[in-house]
């Protein structure tokens, strides 16, 4: 989340100031192709994922490559930073993930102290929490340039709360669904949490599905926490996990907040090819508010 990093004015001001000079900002859906060619990047034909490609790459690539898969790592996207050019994984079709990567690829170029370090003869052996930062630091930048600042959480705002909200800020931006997810549950002003899970349950008696990240708006952790998520979620405990490859629209149920007491709270579950993702939030009265569909996939 922006607010948690120290850098977060910094990768405003440095988002906003690509998405002008890329004549993108307030357009919709996000230029992503005018971004990448404002922050001066390329994307070669020729794939650096191509082992043939790679064994004549230049050896500052190469080896870039060679030390992140040394570190177990699946290795989806590379910025070559000498050439200005980004690659990305051709095994990756979902385009509003691969133009996600791309503009993961633009944050670690167009943050200079990032650019900095990289062209530091020192930079192989900086220490993995700064590695690990500046990956948090590229996929918020990332995050920036897709939802345009604060632009894409006014167009989910004229919608009602619920998952239809979450899909209007998605087929606004052309992100995906997951992302857009992530985004509305971060920012919303009220209570509101978004959980992602695996698509498949890991067993059946009981229904269970391994979790993966959790996003919270400020007010949801202020009211119930941060933390307690477990990283397998039954049907037991959450009783609007279920096989069914239908959408869960408005299950009520009820949550302890910090102080014990039981709220009411609305949740939905969409189901795509890749995950099902929860959004669950404290119902409110919506005056004047439209009510975006949900359509299944």
């Amino acid at each position: 989340m922006l607010d948690d990093l120290d850098s977060a004015a910094k990768i405003s001001s440095i988002t906003e100031d690509l998405l002008q000079r890329a004549d993108a900002a307030g357009q919709w859906p996000t230029r992503v192709d005018d971004i990448v060619q404002a922050a001066e990047c390329t994307e070669p034909g020729a794939s650096a994922f191509d082992e043939a490609v790679l064994a004549s790459a230049p050896s500052h690539l190469s080896k870039a490559v060679a030390l992140l898969r040394g570190r177990g790592k699946k290795v989806r996207a590379i910025l070559d930073r000498r050439a200005r050019e980004i690659h990305i994984d051709p095994s990756i079709e979902h385009s509003a993930r691969r133009d996600f990567l791309r503009l993961h690829e633009v944050g670690h170029k167009v943050l200079p102290w990032q650019q900095d370090l990289a062209y530091a003869d020192s930079f192989d052996t900086v220490a993995p929490s700064v590695k690990a930062l500046f990956e948090r630091e590229a996929n918020q930048t990332s995050a920036e340039l897709f939802f345009q600042g604060q632009r894409a959480t006014g167009v989910a705002a004229d919608f009602r709360m619920g998952f239809g909200a979450v899909a209007a800020m998605s087929e606004t931006t052309g992100a995906s669904l997951r992302a857009s997810l992530r985004r509305y549950a971060e920012t919303h002003a009220k209570p509101v949490c978004g959980i992602v899970l695996e698509s498949s349950a890991r067993t059946r008696d009981p229904i269970t599905f391994k979790r993966f990240e959790v996003s919270q708006s400020g007010t949801w952790t202020t009211r119930f926490g941060d933390g307690w998520w477990p990283r397998m979620l039954n049907a037991q405990s959450f009783p609007w996990l279920s096989l069914s490859s239908v959408p869960v629209l408005g299950y009520p149920w009820r949550l302890h907040d910090i102080n014990g007491e039981f709220v009411d709270v609305t949740v939905d579950v969409r189901i795509t090819p890749y995950n099902r993702l929860v959004m669950i939030w404290v119902p409110q009265r919506e005056i004047l508010k439209r009510k975006a569909k949900v359509l299944q996939t």
